[in-house]
Order: C-alpha cells, then structure tokens, then sequence
C-alpha cells in the first residue's frame, strides 16, 4: 500500500475501540465480532474512519502480549478489510513495541499509533530515536500519538518536524488544548501527513477549521451514529449544525472525562452491555461503575434518544 493510500484511510474519525472481556475476564473473541458489526450497522465504513484496538480505550496495560496478540488477530478477523485497522502498540520496551508492531503488519493491519517512551520523561533526541526505530522495522503506517498526560511530555513542534521525516509516518493523533500550537503544527505538517485531533467530539467543529483531517473519538463505541453524522457534517462544512451536534453531546463527554482513573472505559462498557453487545466485565484497575455513576449514564443516554434494554 502507497503512502498516499494509508494517507486516505486515515482520516475521519479515528475510533478506539473497546477490548470486550468474557465473564472469565479473557479476551472475548465473540464480543470483539459483534461489536465490529455493531459499528458497521450505525455507519462507520472505511470512507468515514478507521478503528484503533489496543488504544488507552482498549485497556493495553492490562493485557499481556498473548492476549494483546489475540486482540489484534480478532479485530482484524472480524473486520475482514470493511475496515481499516491501526494497532494501538504502546509498551514500555521498545522491543516489544516493534514486535507488536510485526505482528500487526503480518496480519494486514494498515498502520500502528504509538506514543513515545513513557514512565521516564524522555528527551527530544529519545523521542526521535524511538520514532526511527520503530519505522525502521516495518513498511506499513505509523501515527505519532502525542499523549502528554501518560508520556509526562508533549512533543514539540521542531521534534514532530523530526519525526515527520521517516516516509512512513503518515498521521499525528495530537491530544493539545493549545490553539496556538495545533495552529503552528497543521501549517508545518498538514501536507505531509495527517493531524488528527485527539480530544475527539468536544473541540469540533474548531479543531478541523483550524486544519484537522479527523478526529479521535472513544464516544463512538456507544453512540456511532452520531459519531458518524458529525464526520458528514464537518465534511460537508455545515459547521454550524456540527456545532450544534457537538454542543448535544457535551454532557456525555463531560461526564465521561470525569471519570478519572480510566472509568470511562468501565462507563462504555457498561452501556455495550446494555446495548447487547459485549458483557460487563472490566478488568484491574477498572471498577464497575457505582450506582449514582449509572443512574447519570442511564439518564445522559435517553437524552441522546439511545434505548437501551440489554
């Protein structure tokens, strides 16, 4: 596949998607499948999006390497080429990081998502090191995933700059609330690659106004339609229903974003159950949600006009 064709499927909303969970709290090979099917029945195609598995969304430090492999090889089974797959494959070695990377290559997926190394604060010539060993090892895609808050620093624009030059790095998922540096990042990058927003629904339509080709969405998981008719909206430049759109959906994003600690996982889970497509089991340090955390849920769904009776 040409640059120019990983370029075009990876734009759109860019959808991390959930790792469904038996009751055993194994990877449920089953729930992945309808859960793909879900998503292709509210609209997601290859022309509006792609899905991102073993993103923070799907957990990924909760899962050893057999089972993020087991991931990998079920959403790229399930899917069959209906839609493109870019490989979450954060680890803390970067060994690891390129095998993940392999793997997801030999199976077909389009592209990886990686952010730079984490735990320690990495330098800029780290960071740029890690980016060129990793697109070193493999032909397909690579995203740079500019994640402050799990990486404890935000790469800089001269570094995306760096980064950039590797041929094979096609997409930025860049998670910023500065105006001035998305501005300065979509002038410099923006013909080279993708920048996709990574504060998903909330900032639209402003972030692609100010030069995103997509944006990364975990609301997508639970309410896919309207995920889907805001991509149609902001493509079409009907900022001003977009807006509107975004506007309906801030309470759910409000009260997703509020549950710290990686709860909103656990709050996505709960409403795929209740939708039928995938079972409630969450794995540690997940908790269920607690009982005034689901009434809220619950209440934010009907507002959307979503019926759940699973």
């Amino acid at each position: 596949m040409t640059k120019d064709e990983m370029l075009k499927l990876t734009r759109g909303i860019a959808l991390a998607v959930v790792t469904p969970l038996t009751k055993d709290g194994a990877v449920d090979d089953r729930g992945i499948d309808r859960l793909v099917n879900f998503l292709l029945e509210k609209g997601m195609s290859r022309e509006n999006g792609f899905l991102i598995p073993l993103s923070t969304t799907g957990n990924f430090l909760s899962l050893s390497m057999d089972e993020r492999k087991q991931v990998i090889r079920s959403y790229i089974k399930s899917t069959a080429g209906r839609m493109p797959i870019v490989v979450g494959c954060n680890h803390i070695r970067l060994e690891d990081t390129i095998e993940l990377a392999k793997f997801s290559q030999d199976l077909g997926a389009i592209g990886i998502l990686v952010g730079p190394p984490f735990y320690w604060k990495p330098t800029d010539a780290q960071i740029i090191d890690h980016y060129e060993r990793i697109c070193r090892s493999i032909e397909i895609g690579v995203l740079i995933y500019n994640n402050h808050w799990a990486s404890q620093v935000d790469i800089s624009v001269e570094t995306l700059a760096e980064i950039v030059k590797n041929p094979n790095v096609i997409g930025l998922k860049e998670s910023t609330f500065s105006i001035e540096k998305l501005i300065r990042v979509t002038r410099l990058l923006s013909n080279h690659i993708n920048v996709l927003s990574g504060l998903g629904e909330a900032f639209e339509p402003l972030y692609t106004q100010l030069g995103c080709t997509g944006f990364t969405s975990t609301l997508g998981n639970i309410v896919p339609e309207l995920s889907v008719k805001l991509h149609a909206d902001l493509l079409a430049k009907r900022f001003e229903e977009a807006g509107r759109l975004a506007r309906r959906l801030a309470p759910l994003t409000r009260f997703m974003d509020g549950l710290v600690g990686g709860q909103y996982i656990s709050g996505l889970v709960y409403v795929l159950n209740r939708l039928g497509v995938c079972g409630p089991t969450v794995r540690s340090p997940l908790l269920p949600l607690k009982k005034d955390e689901i009434e809220t849920l619950e209440r934010l769904m009907k507002d959307l006009g979503i019926r759940m009776s699973g």
